[in-house]
This record gives C-alpha cells, sequence and structure tokens, in this order.
C-alpha cells in the first residue's frame, strides 16, 4: 500500500515520513521505481534530509550515494543535515569529503552536530589526523556532555595508533595540546575518570 501510494503522489512532499520508513527495509522491485521517482521532485530541503539519510543505512544504500552527495553539495547549509553528512564520511566513498566536510564547518560552527561530523571523521582514514587535533583543541577548552563523547570515542582511536604515529602527531601539536593526548593515551576505556567535568 505503501509502494502504491508513494508512486500515485510523487510529487507530496508529505510523503517523506512514509518514503523514510519504506527505507527501513530492504529496497527492491516496485520500492525502489517509487522512492526513485519521489527523490527525482523538487522537495524541500526537510523532506529530502531525512529520506537520504536513511537510504544511506539500508541494504544497497551505494544505489543512492552519489545523489545524496549531490543534493548535500547544493544544500550544505541546512540546518539540520549533520546525519547525512556523518553518513556519508562513514560510507568512505570514492570521492574526496573534504571540501565539502569544511564547508559544512564554515556553514555550521555553532552547530552541536559538528561533535558527531568529528566522531566519524575518526573512522574515516582522510580525515583521522585532522580530526584528532580538533577533538584535542576541543578537549582542551570548556567540559561538557559533547566532549565527553569525543573523548570517549577518540580514546580507542588513539589506543590503535602506532608510536610512531603518536609521535609525528605529538610534534605537530603545541604544548597546550599534548596534555589531552597524553590524557588520551592514559585512558582505558570510555569510562575512564581521566576526562571528567
Amino acid at each position: 500500500m505503501a509502494v502504491r501510494l508513494i508512486r500515485a503522489h510523487p510529487t507530496c512532499s508529505g510523503l517523506s515520513d512514509l518514503v523514510r520508513i519504506l527505507a527501513f527495509s530492504p529496497i527492491e522491485g516496485d520500492e525502489i521505481g517509487s522512492i526513485d521517482s519521489w527523490l527525482s521532485q523538487a522537495h524541500p530541503p526537510s523532506a529530502l534530509n531525512d529520506v537520504y539519510a536513511q537510504l544511506l543505512r539500508v541494504q544497497g544504500a551505494r544505489r543512492y550515494l552519489a545523489r545524496a552527495l549531490a543534493w548535500l553539495e547544493q544544500n550544505v547549509d541546512f540546518a539540520n543535515n549533520h546525519h547525512l553528512l556523518v553518513r556519508l564520511i562513514e560510507m568512505q566513498p570514492d570521492y574526496d569529503l573534504g571540501p565539502l566536510v569544511q564547508r559544512w564547518f564554515h556553514s555550521h560552527p555553532y552547530n552541536n552536530g559538528r561533535y558527531s561530523v568529528i566522531g566519524a571523521q575518526l573512522t574515516n582514514q582522510h580525515f583521522k589526523v585532522a580530526a584528532l587535533q580538533r577533538v584535542l583543541e576541543l578537549l582542551a577548552g570548556p567540559r561538557n556532555e559533547h566532549t565527553r563523547y569525543l573523548f570517549a570515542v577518540t580514546i580507542p582511536v588513539v589506543k590503535g595508533m602506532t608510536e610512531q604515529e603518536v609521535r609525528a602527531l605529538a610534534d605537530r601539536l603545541p604544548m597546550r595540546l599534548q596534555r589531552s593526548l597524553g590524557a588520551l593515551r592514559a585512558a582505558r576505556s570510555s569510562r575512564s575518570k581521566s576526562y571528567r567535568q
């Protein structure tokens, strides 16, 4: 019934929740055609953002990768698109996301979604070193729930680095950030008491 409804009303932006729900299950056959038809219409960013973010988390997600990338390039200023950017970074496409990520940070300097974006960058080899430096900058500042999250997700990244990699990172850091790096290296788990408010 959902497929028939979406196919019959591809221009209806109000069906975005239905399209997103449909994407929770593996997509095939008629579902692909109906979703593709709906995505090809001129829906507002608020409708397309959540649908793309969900589509990139299902079986066959790479089918929508290029389209989601193109959409985000055109809508990087949209307020709530960090979930989509996070997923794109995690998927590590054969595409240089660096300029897009920089544009996103420039457009959203105070968006709390930046902590999730940085967390995702830590999982991507293209961004790891820059993300680590950004994390250390934030850990050297005021402590809050967001920096505690970053501290927790960064511990395994630092633990997985070789001594040579850690030294290379430390060499490029100002002294004020080396304390944060030391705390991360000393932490034994995400429950470490090394970084408390």
